[in-house]
């Protein structure tokens, strides 16, 4: 297809799919076409010094070099540095391009109904609220919340106890127990592999099962007698466990004819009373 050269009009084949809006016959005439045509229509023109630049700046480069304020320029008003007349034309135009953008925030907006204080419906003390965050009662913390939950309503100890003995009775379920324990992912603490090293300096058959290896009656005990002797032992850290709460763990493993000895955690501290327990116990003395 035979089609003319944009700068020098001269004739030219191409093929269809070469076509495009500008054809020329050889880079010489397409440079020639670029410097003389395009930078006619669509390039810009300095506002200073009228100098064909590219169409997204203002101002060629000598021109911003001039017009760029220095360093020494800050902390100075537009009219220290610019001058009062031409300040006055940047200030308008700042104004014209911020115009419309912030008519919106804060009090302008139409769905404004503004934010406030109010008073916490348990303490009384004055929070601040946005107006969506308004409820019908409001706190200022957790602590009211809960206090406030207390005091408003009721117990019902029927309904209390039937729950309890609900899951009471899912956790004699051994299948049950086994299967929540596990999903703990629970592994030997510090001072549950210490009594497990002295386990096996003494040669005394137990093995750590609080991981869920073994379950009696919904509860999981520490250590387990290897030699088939029912006999359970149990470590209780000085910070979960309460004192005098030991009896009520014997006893209960006592209704499946498990003999069970509680160690504290800080006997660990004293080596030789611990291993005269330990050994104590082993023995049935």
């Amino acid at each position: 297809m035979l089609v003319e050269c944009d700068y020098c009009k001269s004739t030219i084949k191409r093929t269809p799919a070469t076509i495009s809006p500008h054809n020329f016959c050889n880079r010489k005439c397409m440079g020639r076409w670029y410097r003389i045509v395009r930078i006619r229509t669509e390039f810009n023109y300095c506002i200073d010094c009228n100098k064909a630049i590219s169409r997204y700046a203002k101002r060629c480069g000598s021109c911003a070099s001039k017009a760029r304020p220095q360093r020494s320029c800050v902390g100075k008003s537009y009219d220290e540095i610019f001058g009062i007349e031409r300040s006055k034309t940047i200030l308008a135009r700042l104004s014209a391009s911020q115009k419309g953008k912030h008519e919106h925030v804060g009090k302008a907006n139409p769905n404004w109904r503004g934010g406030r204080y109010i008073p916490c419906s348990s303490c009384g003390n004055k929070v601040w609220r946005r107006p969506s965050a308004i409820l019908e009662y409001n706190f200022c913390s957790y602590r009211c919340l809960h206090q406030w939950q207390k005091d408003h309503y009721e117990r019902d100890e029927k309904v209390i106890a039937k729950i309890k003995e609900s899951l009471r009775n899912k956790w004699l379920d051994n299948d049950f127990a086994l299967k929540v324990v596990r999903s703990w992912h629970i592994k030997p603490t510090i001072p549950e592999k210490q009594l497990s090293t002295l386990f096996e300096e003494l040669s005394l058959p137990y093995r750590y099962v609080g991981d869920g290896q073994f379950i009696l009656g919904g509860k999981c005990p520490d250590f387990l007698n290897t030699n088939g002797q029912k006999k359970l032992i149990e470590l209780f850290g000085n910070f979960w466990h309460e004192a005098g709460s030991e009896q009520k763990r014997v006893n209960y493993f006592r209704e499946y004819g498990f003999s069970t000895l509680i160690i504290w955690e800080n006997e660990l501290k004293i080596r030789e009373a611990l291993e005269a327990k330990l050994l104590s116990f082993d023995r049935g003395t």
